[in-house]
Parts: C-alpha cells; structure tokens; sequence
C-alpha cells in the first residue's frame, strides 16, 4: 500500500489524489503488459524515482517510472520496504 502524506508535489500540479489516481493506473498497466515484476530505484531528469521493471537487465528511468520521490535517500529506502 502506499500512502501519499506529503504535499511535496502539489505546487506543481500533483496533489496527492492526483498521485494516487495516476500511480494506481501506472501500477494497473505495468500488471497488465507483464512488466510489473521487481520494484527498484533510479534517477530521471535528476529526480529519484521508482520504477517497474519485468527483469533485473531493464532499466529504470523514464519509461518504466511508478513515480517521483523528494529525495535519493528516499529512493533507497522506500525499494527496501
């Protein structure tokens, strides 16, 4: 489960429903297409994310991106839960 609690994002226009409904569907899609097999970390446009990937070879980066977190430290911490 992932719960939005901070309001980091919202003065760009993501507020934390807006995550939740756009995050639920990227999770929905990655399920469908096969590819939502290992939750991992990586950098975007120097941002940390989280991405699905269906193998350990794929990258995370733009394309495979769930979502943006505030920092890389986050990132870290948030693929090992």
């Amino acid at each position: 489960m992932i719960v939005w609690s901070s309001s980091h994002f919202a003065g760009s226009g993501y507020n934390n429903q807006r995550r939740c409904n756009d995050v639920t569907q990227k999770f929905q899609d990655f399920y469908k297409k096969g590819t939502l097999k290992y939750l991992v970390n990586g950098t975007s446009n120097g941002q940390a994310i989280i991405c699905a990937i269906p193998n350990k070879k794929t990258a995370c980066n733009g394309k495979t991106q769930l979502y943006t977190l505030k920092t890389r430290g986050e990132a870290k911490a948030k693929s090992k839960q």
